[in-house]
């Protein structure tokens, strides 16, 4: 007994295990077990008497009990319940132990729903975020078997690919692959060259192909009633608005934080690689038949079998039409639901760019801390650029992680290319097995954390091996 470890040597005398046990109603449809004389005797370490009455006395006198009968009958704790109910009396029933308030008065969709089966897919333009959807189609329903990008920069002149995908200049040439669904990402760069790389544009061109469609950004409601027509499949990113918000509030009415564990990943600047070591850690953890939830970040997440998408990222704000309290608490009972509906053991999220700003005159940091106040993370993977981040700013951002919410890194992760500075440009070039030695010996002999290129297997199977045991 807690309360009592440092006082109490006797608990209970025989004589007083002659007390009656009630089941009674209380408030908000739960049940308390209620003992009908709570006092007895006791004695302290120093062999002093005492008396111990109340809620206290109720408490040590069942948990009493309850030992007792595991003792008896070599039992589990509830089974020893039962047992108990039975001597005494009290029709047991399963509901009365569990799901004391009921917290989720219904169902949420988004949050229960199925993946679609995409098939055949080209991506439009090819980027950064459709790279990782063909890294990770493990986790998609989807094949992507063309790209359409009207800048030819990387492409190979003589193939037209990239990295063994063909990239096609206009979606006429679509028509003589056999597809079923076109992915639309970011078409700000496009839209500069001509019309025909607007959304409404190629929106209009799926309908006449009869090609299904997934937008990372929301797509006016006169073009989704068209696809509703057609008998078309149109799915964009989750976008939060208003009527969400409302829903989710009438569904999870109460401000109950979820009780699983978390592990975050966070930056130091943006294209680093978080939400790729984010889906490698997914990968192991489902390797290890570890269930969870995932809380991703980036419009393509919802594509990758992701428990919640929520973009906060770029152009998230097409998405996310709540004010920064409204989605604070979005996120959060989304997280208590999935936790009561799912049989989830931890939770896998991360954040976007940094946490702390570079120039405090230039940049904001209010997003980022909403974000960490909403997931509330227990354990973090900082991702960093050791040949841009000073010491100093790496360790002042482990430090703010461990200040606002007593999180602990765990690991200081970095990319599998090194980072490039000519003039204004900044390329990447790969690493080699000597430089990644080298930086992850830097690395932890500057913040004493475990440290590791985030595309190294060994260094994803030590993290889950670390979250695990620090959460057993």
């Amino acid at each position: 007994l807690p309360w009592a470890c440092k006082y109490v040597l006797k608990v209970m005398h025989e004589d007083e295990r002659k007390q009656s046990i009630q089941l009674k109603k209380t408030y908000f449809d739960s049940y308390m077990l209620c003992v009908s004389r709570p006092m007895y005797r006791t004695v302290d370490i120093t062999g002093a008497s005492k008396m111990i009455v109340g809620h206290s006395a109720a408490t040590a006198y069942i948990t009493s009990e309850i030992i007792y009968y595991m003792k008896k009958y070599l039992c589990n704790s509830i089974n020893a319940l039962r047992l108990l109910f039975l001597d005494y009396g009290i029709q047991y029933m399963e509901k009365k132990l569990y799901n004391k308030i009921e917290t989720i008065k219904g169902k949420v969709p988004y949050l229960d729903k199925n993946n679609i089966e995409w098939g055949a897919a080209a991506v439009i333009p090819y980027s950064k975020e459709m790279e990782s959807l063909i890294n990770f189609k493990d986790f998609g329903s989807y094949c992507i078997k063309v790209g359409v990008d009207y800048s030819k920069k990387g492409i190979r002149e003589r193939t037209k690919q990239i990295n063994g995908l063909p990239i096609e200049t206009s979606l006429e040439q679509l028509k003589k692959y056999d597809l079923n669904t076109i992915i639309i990402g970011y078409l700000d760069r496009l839209e500069c060259y001509s019309e025909v790389w607007s959304m409404n544009y190629i929106l209009q061109f799926a309908l006449m192909q009869n090609y299904n469609v997934f937008s990372f950004l929301p797509v006016p409601a006169d073009i989704r009633i068209q696809f509703t027509e057609k008998k078309l499949i149109l799915r964009e990113a989750k976008v939060y608005d208003n009527v969400y918000f409302k829903q989710i509030k009438e569904i999870v009415p109460y401000s109950l934080h979820c009780k699983l564990p978390v592990l975050g990943v966070f930056g130091t600047s943006s294209k680093q690689g978080k939400f790729t070591l984010q889906m490698l850690i997914r990968r192991e953890l489902n390797y290890r038949c570890i269930k969870h939830v995932s809380l991703l970040t980036e419009h393509q997440a919802e594509l990758l079998d992701t428990s919640i998408c929520f973009p906060i990222g770029y152009k998230g704000e097409k998405n996310i039409q709540i004010n920064i309290e409204a989605w604070i608490e979005v996120i959060q009972k989304s997280l208590y639901y999935l936790e009561q509906t799912t049989d989830a053991e931890m939770i896998l999220t991360g954040g976007q760019s940094w946490l702390i700003p570079h120039n405090i005159d230039r940049q904001i940091a209010i997003y980022n801390l909403a974000f960490l106040e909403a997931i509330r993370p227990d354990f973090s993977v900082v991702v960093v650029n050791p040949e841009i981040d000073s010491m100093e700013y790496i360790c002042d951002t482990i430090k703010s992680l461990q200040v606002i919410y007593k999180i602990q890194t765990i690991g200081i992760a970095f990319s599998d290319k090194k980072v490039v500075l000519r003039g204004r440009a900044v390329l990447r070039r790969p690493r080699d097995e000597q430089n990644k030695v080298e930086i992850s010996n830097y690395l932890q002999q500057g913040t004493g954390i475990y440290a590791g290129c985030i595309t190294d297997y060994d260094f994803i199977n030590e993290i889950v091996n670390i979250f695990i045991t620090k959460t057993s």
